[in-house]
């Protein structure tokens, strides 16, 4: 994964379920609900279904980058 991948989702501006989220990112949508429910990743319920805005994502992601040395 390339921060490409992290400018993209910050301009998306949209709402990702558990699935999309882990499609993204190549996890699956149970390892995306463990750090939901840890605290990990910031998400809300919108109906009966946990959303992730795609900024919130790009954080998380940016906030564990790590850059070869």
């Amino acid at each position: 994964m390339d921060t490409a991948i992290i400018d993209e989702l910050r301009s998306e501006k949209r709402l990702l379920n558990l699935r999309e989220c882990g499609a993204v990112i190549g996890f699956s949508e149970k390892t995306v609900r463990a750090w939901v429910r840890a605290g990990k990743m910031d998400a809300f319920l919108l109906g009966s279904e946990w959303r992730i805005a795609s900024d919130v994502l790009a954080d998380f992601l940016e906030e564990r980058w790590v850059k070869a040395a």
